[in-house]
């Protein structure tokens, strides 16, 4: 089993979970986060006084395949978005609690 995490812009996060459940994909978790990006954004000013804006909104996608899906879900979301960042981690033993099923049917 293989942990796929995917950053994504929030506008974007929808066309990536769109895909993935047309792909049959129906279990995944979607996180907003933000990204820190000094210098990458211009300041904004508000009442006068001037900020940096360093943290950019951002949608982390994760999803947990078996592992000869891996590079199908990748594919699938490079396809879909632009992306920041693309993680694989393993995700061994995968357990359902609520179910007690073991890593084949999880």
């Amino acid at each position: 089993m293989k942990c796929v995490q995917a950053i994504v812009a929030p506008l974007e996060a929808d066309v990536v979970c769109e895909a993935l459940f047309d792909a049959g994909i129906q279990q995944f978790t979607t996180t907003d986060v933000r990204d820190y990006c000094p210098g990458k954004r211009p300041a904004e000013i508000y009442k006068g006084v001037r900020y940096a804006m360093h943290y950019v909104p951002r949608v982390k996608v994760e999803v947990v395949v078996r592992s000869d899906l891996t590079d199908r879900v990748i594919a699938l979301i490079r396809a879909s978005s632009i992306t920041d960042k693309i993680y694989v981690l393993s995700a061994e033993p995968a357990l359902c609690v609520r179910m007690g099923e073991g890593a084949r049917a999880a």
